[in-house]
């Protein structure tokens, strides 16, 4: 089946208020697979909400 598998990139700019009222904020760049299945639908393949951002935690 063509077009069945698409690549998905994503930005999610994140502000909160922490317990102690200060404020935070994060950007964090998403990459998900999904697959079309002709009885499912689109179906996540991978689901990658950090991103590139995982090869920046210490070893």
């Amino acid at each position: 089946m063509a077009g069945a598998t698409t690549l998905v990139l994503a930005r999610a700019e994140l502000s909160a208020r922490l317990a102690d009222g200060q404020p935070w904020q994060a950007t964090r760049r998403s990459t998900y697979v999904f697959r079309r299945d002709p009885d499912a639908g689109w179906l996540c393949l991978i689901d990658n909400s950090y991103g590139t951002d995982l090869l920046d935690l210490p070893a």
